[in-house]
């Protein structure tokens, strides 16, 4: 496996060649003019490394960071100080996240599920979506390292599953005063 440092400049041309099986690590804050995509059939481990991704301005209440349709951790060596801050990352392949922030602007999710999330570190937010948005059919995973999960002043739920839908710990939190977790369908459990 190869390490890859990324800059501003170079991270966008990395995502459409990259090789399967690569380590990317920011190296300075970056923004986004359209999303980072991670083809199926890759394998990718980002490093945050301290740094943020946001989406450009004009696109960042419809605009996802990240759209992975591969296999795709989200790490952050920088003492969880990096952060992606967007409409969110939409998930229809695997994705892994071990530590990090990731906050959704607009009525984005933080994490819109169509696959697999396993969840086992990280701060979820939203403004007036829901934090993590777990669709039918698709199965997410939070695990017991999970540190906080925050949703907007505004948002119903902090956690909506259509799909599989598996907490073994963390805090779940909701300001809105009504549930931190929505349920439809029958597929939920909490360990």
């Amino acid at each position: 496996m190869r390490t890859v440092t990324m800059d501003e400049n170079t991270v966008l041309i990395f995502f459409i060649i990259h090789i399967s099986g690569d380590v990317i690590t920011l190296i300075a804050d970056v923004t986004l003019t359209e999303s980072l995509k991670v083809d199926e059939g890759k394998t990718i481990i980002l490093d945050l490394n301290g740094h943020n991704i946001t989406m450009d301005e004009s696109l960042a209440a419809t605009g996802y960071a990240i759209e992975n349709s591969g296999t795709l951790t989200l790490i952050d060596s920088g003492m969880d100080s990096g952060s992606v801050q967007s409409r969110g990352i939409l998930n229809n392949g695997t994705l892994y996240v071990e530590n990090g922030t990731y906050n959704a602007v607009g009525d984005g999710s933080a994490i819109v599920n169509n696959g697999e999330a396993y969840l086992t570190g990280g701060t979820f937010t939203a403004e007036s979506g829901y934090s993590l948005n777990n669709a039918s059919g698709a199965t997410m995973s939070i695990g017991s390292r999970m540190r906080r999960m925050f949703a907007g002043v505004v948002v119903d739920n902090g956690i909506y599953s259509n799909g599989d839908l598996l907490i073994n710990g963390g805090e779940i939190y909701d300001n809105s005063g009504r549930n931190a977790i929505c349920v439809d369908g029958d597929n939920a459990a909490n360990s």
